[in-house]
């Protein structure tokens, strides 16, 4: 005769559930679309946590000025060959940013992304800069299926979990509860992203292997 079958595996003792798993909602109304929205909102402290020392890996990231609707940029943690030095400030990463493909003041649903180039001479390079774990929010990127990394595609549930966080967390990243004024003084431990002008206190141009290129300014703070 066949052998038994195995019993079922033990849960995972080290596995500390979430409201997502535990609070599980059964009426025709709650889709798998509201469930899985519901996750990367639980999801997002961890996420940047475990990517933080991951280049390439993608995080939203708090601008010191409106880029349409948000005060918020798309970058990625810069590959060590792209930067001009390591570090010493354990509270800061080097980013490479994108910018939207799209120039219209609201995002929309499905934002196209590319990278976010500056002048070097009459040469145009991939910014580069310093930025602060003060200004990472703590927000998964999720990316549409066939998109590349070198030109992301953001999800319509990735914008939706994005904007109800700054809305219930950093209304003031939304950009009808601020004024686009570029002689405001800069939040501080936060980078001011110019795209083709030097703009901030304590700012650096540099010059990186590779052909990238940036600004920066240190600071400290906990994830937002």
């Amino acid at each position: 005769p066949p052998p038994p079958p195995l019993p079922p595996p033990l849960p995972n003792p080290l596995h500390v559930p979430v409201t997502s798993e535990v609070n599980v909602v059964r009426h025709s109304g709650y889709t798998p679309d509201m469930a899985a929205k519901l996750q990367l909102l639980e999801r997002g402290q961890t996420y940047v946590e475990e990517n933080l020392g991951k280049p390439g890996a993608m995080f939203w990231i708090e601008l010191s000025y409106n880029e349409g609707e948000l005060r918020v940029g798309l970058g990625k943690l810069a590959a060590a060959a792209d930067v001009p030095h390591q570090l010493d400030d354990e509270g800061a990463r080097w980013v490479s940013w994108f910018e939207r493909k799209g120039k219209n003041h609201d995002w929309g649903n499905v934002v196209a992304f590319r990278p976010a180039m500056i002048y070097e001479g009459r040469r145009k390079v991939v910014q580069i800069t310093e930025e602060t774990l003060a200004c990472f929010l703590s927000v998964v990127v999720e990316t549409c299926a066939g998109c590349t990394a070198a030109e992301p595609k953001i999800t319509k549930r990735c914008m939706e979990v994005l904007r109800e966080h700054i809305k219930t967390r950093h209304p003031q990243l939304l950009a009808a509860n601020n004024a686009d004024n570029d002689d405001e003084d800069e939040e501080e431990g936060c980078v001011r992203r110019g795209r083709h002008s030097l703009v901030g206190r304590g700012a650096v141009w540099f010059r990186v292997p590779g052909g990238g290129g940036g600004r920066g300014r240190g600071g400290r703070g906990a994830l937002s």
